[in-house]
């Protein structure tokens, strides 16, 4: 295997930091920014090479605002590393 290889066997954590310049400045403001936005859509799409067959892979998850996003909420890790 050569260093330009990289197979991730455990999922990443792609995170978005909302800023004063993320397009998702509004929703700091409260619940009532989120609930204006209720009907959009986040649409996270990922693209990478299958190691195995060296294909391209691509994944697309949709998150609907109502009731996928949460205000001052956290997911909890579902992995952790050995000692």
């Amino acid at each position: 295997m050569g260093r330009q290889r990289l197979l991730l066997r455990l999922p990443l954590l792609v995170s978005h930091r909302v800023t004063e310049d993320s397009p998702l400045r509004g929703w700091r403001s409260g619940m009532a920014a989120l609930a204006a936005d209720a009907s959009s859509e986040i649409v996270v799409v990922v693209e990478a090479v299958h190691y195995a067959s060296s294909r391209p892979a691509l994944r697309q998850h949709t998150y609907h605002v109502h009731p996928d996003v949460r205000q001052g909420h956290r997911r909890a890790p579902r992995f952790s590393r050995a000692a």
